[in-house]
């Protein structure tokens, strides 16, 4: 890493150069045209672990079935593994949660992963369940 470019008007012989400097983190000096080569190699360093990282994060769709080049989107919630953090115990549930990030299943996708085709709403099934349960006691009740 490069911190500085500083102009030089002499070489270590003496000879006037007006060329120009860099010093390295370790307080090396290097000519500005080394320093412009490692700066390269750096950002083809970078490049190529980038492409490493985006194989890798691609195989890790597929191994949940979604397919990138196929077509499928991953969830921008959970960046397609169906299960996230919540920064409570309430989790995707709502209501009163303790003070402990905690894993569950994504709310965006429910779990598939995918951002256009969720998996059953849980949230809402629930709320469905709730409602069943309190019609059928209505009901029993007024049997």
């Amino acid at each position: 890493m490069m911190k500085r470019f500083d102009p030089v008007d002499h070489d270590d012989f003496g000879y006037d150069c007006m060329g120009f400097m860099a010093e390295t983190e370790l307080g090396d000096w290097v000519s500005y045209e080394d320093a412009e080569a490692e700066i390269e190699a750096l950002k083809d360093k970078i490049e190529t672990i980038t492409k490493q990282r985006d194989r890798m994060y691609d195989d890790m769709l597929l191994w949940r079935g979604i397919d990138r080049d196929g077509g499928d989107t991953p969830c921008k919630a959970c960046s397609g593994a169906g299960v996230r953090a919540y920064g409570d115990t309430a989790t995707w549930r709502g209501g009163i949660g303790g003070q402990v990030i905690t894993n569950d299943i994504c709310d965006k996708c429910w779990g598939s992963g995918k951002a256009k085709k969720p998996w059953l709403n849980l949230r809402r099934l629930s709320r469905q369940q709730r409602k069943d349960r309190s019609i059928h006691r209505l009901k029993r009740n007024q049997a």
